[in-house]
């Protein structure tokens, strides 16, 4: 029963490690969007 609570706990953790690392990709992404969004702008209005 122990080593079943364990393992589930294990895979919980692992879930929540997965999402989290989702959730900062996309982040990432986003991040990474804005910035070549604001450089095309600045751009744009420079040239």
């Amino acid at each position: 029963m122990i080593k079943l609570n364990k393992e589930q706990s294990a895979l919980n953790n692992y879930k929540k490690y997965m999402v989290k690392m989702m959730v900062n990709e996309d982040l990432i992404i986003g991040v990474a969007a804005a910035f070549l969004f604001i450089a095309a702008v600045f751009i744009w209005f420079v040239g």
